[in-house]
C-alpha cells in the first residue's frame, strides 16, 4: 500500500488500521503510526483507535484520544460514545463518565440504546447507582441489554434486594433473560457475593428448562464456589456433560479458597487423568490448596513438574502477582520461595 501510494486512500488505510488496532495478531503501535500519517483521519479511524484503547491496559488513552478528536473538530457519532464509555467503565472514573455524558447530551444521543447502555454501565462501575438508575428510567424503550446492565450494576455493588426486584420487574415486563444475560448476571453475583440472586437465576433456568452448556454451567459453578456454596458448586460441576478448563479452574479454586485442600488436589489429579491442559489459574488454585494444607513441598514439586510440562510460569514473582490479582492468600509462615535456592 505504501509503494502504490494507496496509504493515502483513507478507506484502504482505515481497513489496515482496523486490523492492526483490533486484531489479536495486530499491532496497536503500528496502527497509531498509520493514524498519525493519515492526511485527514476519518471518524472511523478515530473510533477504531478509541475502541482499541478502551480495552487496553490504559483505557485513559481512549479519553485523551477523544479530546484530541474534538480539538480537530471531528464530530463524534453514535459509535464513538459506547467505546468511550467503555473506557470510563474500565477506568471506574465517575468524573470522566459525567463529562462524557454532557457531550452525549450536546450531540443528542442520550436515547440511543448503545449509548444509554454505556452510560448505565459507566455510572454503575463507578458506584453511582443513583445516576445509573436515573439513566435507566429515562430510556423509553429498554431492550434486554439495558435491563441486564442495570441488574448487573446492582449485583456488583452488593445491592441484592434491588437486583432481585429489578429482575422481577424485567420478567413482568415480558423480558426473559437469555444465555448471555444469565451468564453476565451470574458473573456479577460471583464477584459481589450476591448468592440470593444467583440462586434465583438457577431456579429460573431449571423452571424454564434452559439448556446448561459449558458457559452457563461454568457461570453457575463459579457463582456458587465464590459464594462458598461448595456442595451446590460440586453438584453443578458433576452434572455438566462437557467442561472446559475454566470450569475446572472455578471448582479447583473454589475448593482451595474455602479450605477444601484435599478435594481441590484430588480434582487437579482428575483433570490430569482426563488429559486437560492446566493453565495459570489452575496452578494458582493448586498452590493455594497447598498453602492452606501446609503442603508446600508437594506444591513446589507439582509446580516444577507441571509448570515445565505445560509451559507455564516464568518465575515465582509472577505467581505472587497472579495470586494477588486472584485475591488468594498463602498460609502465614509458608513461603512460595524455596529458601535453598
Amino acid at each position: 500500500m505504501i509503494v502504490s501510494a494507496r496509504i493515502r486512500d483513507n478507506y484502504a488505510a482505515s481497513r489496515l488500521l482496523s486490523f492492526c488496532a483490533l486484531s489479536n495478531t495486530g499491532d496497536l503501535n503500528y496502527a497509531l503510526k498509520l493514524f498519525n500519517n493519515a492526511q485527514e483521519p476519518n471518524s472511523f479511524m478515530w473510533n477504531t483507535l478509541i475502541r482499541s484503547h478502551a480495552s487496553s491496559p490504559k483505557p485513559c488513552e481512549a479519553v485523551f484520544l477523544y479530546i484530541k478528536m474534538r480539538r480537530h473538530t471531528v464530530v463524534p457519532g453514535k459509535h464513538t460514545f459506547p467505546f468511550l464509555l467503555k473506557a470510563c467503565s474500565n477506568m471506574r472514573s465517575l468524573q470522566s463518565c459525567k463529562q462524557v455524558h454532557t457531550h452525549v447530551l450536546k450531540f443528542g444521543l442520550e436515547l440511543d440504546l448503545h449509548v444509554a447502555n454505556g452510560l448505565i454501565r459507566g455510572y454503575s462501575t463507578s458506584n453511582n447507582l443513583s445516576d445509573a438508575r436515573k439513566m435507566f428510567e429515562e430510556v423509553p424503550e429498554r431492550n434486554l441489554s439495558i435491563w441486564t446492565t442495570m441488574i448487573c450494576g446492582y449485583a456488583q455493588n452488593y445491592c441484592a434486594n434491588e437486583a432481585l426486584e429489578l429482575f422481577d420487574q424485567m420478567m413482568a415486563d415480558g423480558f426473559e433473560p437469555n444465555g448471555v444475560t444469565l451468564a453476565s448476571v451470574l458473573s456479577s453475583c460471583a464477584r459481589s457475593g450476591c448468592l440470593d440472586l444467583g440462586e434465583r437465576l438457577h431456579a429460573f433456568m431449571e423452571e424454564k428448562r434452559i439448556e446448561v452448556g459449558v458457559i452457563l454451567g461454568t457461570s453457575l459453578v463459579h457463582m456458587y464456589a465464590k459464594n462458598g456454596a461448595i456442595l451446590m458448586a460440586q453438584s453443578c460441576f458433576n452434572s455438566m456433560a462437557e467442561r472446559n478448563i475454566a470450569t475446572w479452574n472455578a471448582m479447583i479454586c473454589g475448593l482451595a479458597v474455602h479450605g477444601h485442600a484435599k478435594e481441590a488436589l484430588d480434582l487437579f489429579w482428575k483433570l490430569e487423568r482426563e488429559h486437560i491442559v492446566p493453565n495459570d489459574i489452575t496452578f494458582v488454585g493448586v498452590l493455594s490448596a497447598c498453602c492452606h494444607a501446609g503442603l508446600m513441598d508437594f506444591g513446589r514439586e507439582g509446580f516444577s513438574l507441571h509448570g515445565k510440562e505445560a509451559g507455564q510460569w516464568e518465575d515465582v514473582s509472577r505467581l505472587r502477582q497472579v495470586m494477588k490479582e486472584q485475591n488468594l492468600k498463602k498460609t502465614p509462615g509458608w513461603s512460595l520461595v524455596d529458601g535453598d535456592n
